[in-house]
């Protein structure tokens, strides 16, 4: 039953490591869920089993039980809201350890509970192991692995439940006699081993049939190409070739989604058609092209599926500010996290948000690059599924945003800053800037910005103030003080990026907590008539594009990089601010997003690749793996045993004598004496083999004389221990083999 009981525990274990140990399906794990998972479920399953009666009377042993899970759930939680997940993961491994060792089965339902549970969560992972090409690509051999150790892992739990379970039934129901006793084991064991043989009977079948006729290619990453089985092609291919029509404009009509080009409201899309709009086969997908003047086009990165305009898609937020290299990316921001973490199940903000004028959106993202971008505030994150059918298109994940929506002229009556608020906001107001530089700052807020207005009034006339900047289009990476100085001082010509970092200084001097986000800008003004139909070719591709309308889809390009400021508002939170709509618009040619719009071809049809090859020589490798540290657990588990028993026997007394007992039962066996059989007295075995009847003697004594006078216990102690050495030095023979096989026998694991 020990052995069962961490076969059990071991299987828990890789089934909550694992999301933790793969490289292509990582769970974050922080300390609280770590302590939870690894240390208190584990402990309470540890006392459920190894405490309990007749170990220890039920009222301490539960009394045990409750003190570990109240002191532990308060460590690591401090009385907040996880403290009650502590209590309900660490109540149900007590609980259940309870059920399968020490009730059995009359709750039978309970493994079968445990066992979906187990076989749910390596669905899982083996579902999101496709979340990302990259991680795939790095993990080829993990990945086959994993698949088959999930499938042995099953038939090993079930097994390994349904054996506790048979002899925790066969045990209770035994008798007092030894030879009633004997009989009823040999019977029981006899049905454990009937009933294990029809166990594999029907298991076994059904793991084959999940194996081999798992959809083929469900573990391959391949990515399938060509729109019309075109020959692949290095250059771009004109979409009007193929497009039935698509270059007459006739969509400007229908983004709608009625296709009658009649109701649509084509008012706040750019009023231009774009610089056309082209198509590449998917396996020559690559880098944007470029000449020496610039980039020539604009490549699809990504389709947002949402009913609000705009969607300020986050990749990362910049609130530590450097004197010389300006705004950096946030280490301690939780949000910059989301964009790599790769999620089992649905990522939740459990962190209360208070802000007023907040509205759940859902926002559905395929994109082509494996990093999320999220709308702030985001408050479920759906895991990436990868699908390799839509490459490059392949990465398709849902989150819900707590999107700010206040009502025209309600932000204006926002109260000021405080005190409380600057306290908790201070990261946000640090601005250490060089006396020359925040002297051209400063001149820049004396002249443009009232220094008596309100909160938002202040945020307004920061905006405000680049009325006379012109706004070049596009993205770059210089973020330094010295060239927001350039910026603001001289050139007064600068893309988003000088736009934002700019408006965040300046906030930050004038009290208002400012920092940087960067991302892309899905918004229907920008999508021009090529972008309609590259999202027209898109929509016909992707099934999962066709439950939205045209209007409620944003094709985002190489072109929509974007940079913008957030400031918080007290009452409503951090809000996304746009300084380069007040600045002068792109002069004509200046804007990226009038460049051709270039789009990949895809083969939805292609779904299926070759079919599955079981992973022979990975199993193997695995199985020779889990052979060694099996052994080598073992060979732990024996010496520590024997450490544990020596430990026990210096206390005397009744526990003493048989820890004593049992330690010399396992160095006999080491040294290949026949097992003692649990119906064989001690006498009875030492009837076989001389040298043990003195032994035997002293301990039977020992034992059935508890009320015997200390000084005779006492001499009968002293007795057994000078038998126990003589056996023991004894028992050693054989020179060099006897010696080997005293080191390396398992056979005392038995006892």
């Amino acid at each position: 039953m020990t052995l069962l009981f961490w076969s059990r525990l071991l299987l828990y274990i890789i089934a909550f490591g694992a999301p933790a140990l793969h490289p292509a399906v990582v769970i974050s794990y922080d300390v609280r869920t770590a302590f939870i998972w690894f240390v208190l479920v584990p402990l309470e399953m540890a006392i459920a089993y190894f405490l309990a009666p007749p170990r220890l009377r039920p009222g301490r042993w539960l009394g045990i039980a409750l003190i570990a899970l109240l002191v532990s759930a308060a460590v690591v939680s401090g009385f907040d809201s996880s403290f009650w997940i502590a209590m309900a993961g660490g109540a149900a491994g007590f609980m259940l350890t309870v059920a399968v060792f020490h009730i059995g089965a009359r709750v039978r339902w309970v493994f079968a509970l445990e066992q979906f549970f187990v076989a749910f969560i390596y669905y899982r992972l083996l579902i999101f192991s496709r979340a990302s090409e990259e991680v795939f690509a790095e993990s080829a051999v993990a990945s086959g692995v994993l698949f088959a150790l999930m499938i042995a892992a099953f038939l090993v739990h079930g097994l390994v439940l349904y054996a506790a379970s048979r002899r925790s039934a066969f045990a209770a129901s035994t008798a007092d006699e030894a030879d009633h006793r004997r009989n009823a084991t040999e019977r029981a064991r006899g049905r454990v081993g009937r009933e294990a043989v029809a166990f594999l009977a029907v298991v076994l079948p059904l793991v084959l049939l999940v194996a081999f006729v798992l959809p083929a290619g469900f573990l391959d990453h391949n990515p399938v190409v060509n729109l019309l089985n075109r020959p692949a092609e290095s250059r771009p291919i004109p979409v009007d070739e193929w497009g039935d029509g698509l270059a007459n404009g006739s969509l400007r009509g229908g983004i709608d989604g009625s296709g009658d080009g009649q109701n649509g409201d084509d008012g706040d899309l750019a009023q231009h058609p774009g610089g056309g709009l082209e198509g590449v086969p998917a396996d020559q997908w690559g880098a944007t092209g470029t000449t020496g003047d610039g980039p020539t086009e604009q490549r699809a990165v990504m389709v947002v599926a949402g009913s609000y305009d705009p969607i300020y898609a986050a990749d990362a937020y910049f609130d530590a500010f450097d004197t010389v290299r300006g705004f950096q990316r946030a280490l301690d921001e939780p949000l910059n996290e989301l964009t790599t973490m790769r999620l089992i199940g649905t990522w939740r903000d459990r962190q209360r948000i208070p802000d007023r004028a907040r509205r759940p959106q859902e926002i559905r993202f395929f994109s082509t690059i494996p990093d999320r971008v999220l709308q702030y505030r985001p408050y479920a994150v759906e895991p990436t599924v990868y699908r390799a059918n839509y490459y490059p298109f392949s990465y398709h994940y849902t989150s819900v945003s707590r999107l700010s929506t206040p009502p025209p002229g309600e932000l204006a009556r926002a109260r000021r800053m405080l005190e409380r608020d600057v306290e908790r906001l201070e990261n946000y107001l640090e601005i250490e800037l060089r006396e020359a530089d925040r002297e051209v700052f400063q001149r820049h807020l004396d002249e443009r910005v009232p220094a008596d207005g309100g909160h938002f009034e202040t945020i307004d006339a920061i905006l405000r103030s680049f009325f006379d900047f012109q706004y070049k289009a596009g993205y770059d990476d210089a973020v330094s003080t010295a060239h927001m100085v350039r910026f603001i001082d001289q050139t007064r010509t600068g893309d988003c990026v000088e736009f934002s970092n700019s408006a965040a200084i300046l906030g930050r001097m004038a009290g208002i907590p400012s920092r940087v986000v960067t991302g892309y800008l899905a918004s229907r003004q920008l999508q021009t008539l090529s972008h309609l139909q590259g999202l027209w070719v898109l929509q016909r591709q992707i099934e999962e594009l066709q439950q939205y309308s045209l209007r409620d889809l944003y094709l985002v390009t190489t072109s929509h990089r974007h940079s913008w400021v957030q400031y918080y508002v007290p009452g409503y939170g951090w809000i996304d601010f746009e300084p380069t709509a007040h600045a002068i618009p792109p002069a004509p040619g200046d804007d990226p997003n009038e460049l051709k719009v270039v789009i990949p071809m895809l083969d939805p049809r292609s779904d299926r690749i070759a079919g599955f090859v079981f992973p022979w020589r990975e199993v193997g490798m695995l199985l020779l793996i889990l052979a060694a540290l099996t052994i080598a657990g073992l060979y732990a588990y024996r010496y520590a045993r024997e450490s544990y028993l020596a430990a026990v026997a210096r206390r005397r007394g009744y526990r003493g004598a048989r820890a004593l007992y049992t330690a010399l039962l396992m160095k006999l066996a080491a040294a290949g004496y026949e097992f003692k059989t649990p119906s064989t007295t001690a006498q009875e075995y030492a009837a076989r083999y001389q040298e043990l009847q003195r032994f035997a003697a002293d301990y039977t004594r020992l034992r059935y004389r508890e009320h015997a006078a200390d000084s005779e216990r006492g001499a009968l102690w002293q007795s057994l221990l000078q038998s126990y050495r003589e056996v023991v030095r004894g028992s050693r023979r054989d020179g060099l083999r006897g010696l080997l096989r005293r080191a390396f026998s398992l056979r005392g694991l038995r006892y």
